[in-house]
């Protein structure tokens, strides 16, 4: 015998509510027999009768009431769930794995484009993590990672990786208050040749040495690499060393001990990109690259 589906649930309820089967037959757009013939195959496959009928009214049985009651509970949690992959093929509902690095946060970049994008799309749900540039392109390409926010200055980013540059910040050197060098305008490249750097970098396959070299023409003397931005600021306002970082974070990092100077010549800027992996993406994540792009691109015109 046919099994029920959602179409005999849906035959069983219209006669349910309309207690007529000429009636329910018109509102299903079926024929009043066919319709009969369904119902009559139910109350056989259920070895109970769900109506009484007689020749001038049908009723439910005390079983047909029970069989009504968990019936419009079947179709109520298929439509949601039909409502669900629906929105979720929009890219309206879903969940994103987003990765940043410290400088981003403090840049206000992250809260600028995840804020009004959660206004947006309240029903996607964005589970945060930070994590080192190294490591969200081995997760993004692991399929542990939807985005990531990333510095993509001295990164050797692989074909697999798909990344879009949303700010390009010239670089900065954060000095001990009390340095000689704090006192001039901008410092030279070639004046940190022979001072101790204090790194930022979350990776254990890298230093931090390479951003440097990108700028200077010496190898840097590498005192202390850190694994969080704060703790580098903390360092070099301690005296112990000197460190190069995004210009920008001069106006959201605030140090007691602490002062950012231009450096030059400006040879490279430090760019800020989200990365994404090389493959189909989620309606939710094409959502987001997309209005993070708009927001990118009107920025820029402003």
């Amino acid at each position: 015998m046919q099994k029920m589906d959602l179409r005999h649930f849906r035959y069983f309820v219209a006669v349910a509510e309309e207690l007529h089967f000429g009636r329910a037959a018109e509102n299903l757009h079926i024929a009043q027999p066919a319709l009969s013939i369904q119902i009559k195959k139910m109350e056989q496959q259920l070895g109970t009768a769900l109506f009484e009928r007689t020749s001038r009214s049908v009723a439910l049985t005390e079983a047909g009431q029970l069989f009504r009651d968990q019936v419009e509970k079947a179709l109520y949690y298929a439509e949601q769930a039909e409502r669900v992959v629906k929105e979720a093929q929009q890219g309206n509902v879903g969940k994103l794995m987003i990765a940043y690095t410290g400088s981003v946060t403090y840049s206000g970049l992250l809260a600028t484009y995840l804020q009004s994008f959660r206004h947006q799309k309240p029903n996607i749900e964005l589970q945060l993590q930070e994590m080192d540039p190294f490591s969200q392109l081995e997760s993004l390409q692991s399929g542990d990672l939807d985005l990531g926010f990333l510095t993509t200055f001295s990164l050797n980013v692989p074909s697999s990786i798909n990344t879009i540059k949303l700010k390009a910040w010239p670089p900065c050197v954060a000095l001990p208050e009390q340095h000689p060098l704090s006192q001039q305008q901008s410092v030279d490249i070639e004046e940190l040749r022979h001072q101790p750097f204090i790194t930022y970098s979350g990776s254990p396959h890298n230093d931090g040495a390479e951003a440097i070299r990108l700028l200077a023409s010496f190898e840097p003397q590498i005192l202390s690499k850190q694994s969080n931005i704060m703790s580098v600021l903390a360092l070099v306002s301690s005296g112990l060393g000197v460190s190069i970082m995004p210009a920008a974070l001069k106006h959201t990092l605030h140090q007691p001990g602490l002062v950012f100077k231009p450096l030059t010549p400006r040879r490279h800027s430090i760019d800020i990109s989200i990365a994404y992996a090389n493959r189909p993406l989620k309606p939710a994540l094409n959502k987001l690259i997309e209005h993070i792009k708009a927001l990118s691109a009107a920025q820029a015109e402003n």
